[in-house]
């Protein structure tokens, strides 16, 4: 569905909003982008959690959590 209105952009704003809101179109492109990019990055952080609890390390997950959120 994402990539379906990611594509789609232009035609879907036409549609659901007026004229004026096609400005707001290549933000919602992009913010389509990063939603499909989502499940990768949450992959990365469960396996560095993994990667912290093993090795009784966890001040990089610490880091990370306080920057990127």
């Amino acid at each position: 569905m994402i990539i379906f209105s990611g594509v789609l952009t232009e035609p879907l704003f036409r549609f659901l909003f007026n004229e004026k809101w096609l400005s707001a179109a290549p933000c919602f492109q992009v913010l389509c982008l990063t939603e499909i990019l989502y499940p990768l990055h949450s992959y990365n952080l469960s396996i560095l959690k993994l990667k912290e609890i093993i090795s009784g390390f966890t001040g990089i997950f610490l880091i990370l959590d306080l920057f990127v959120y």
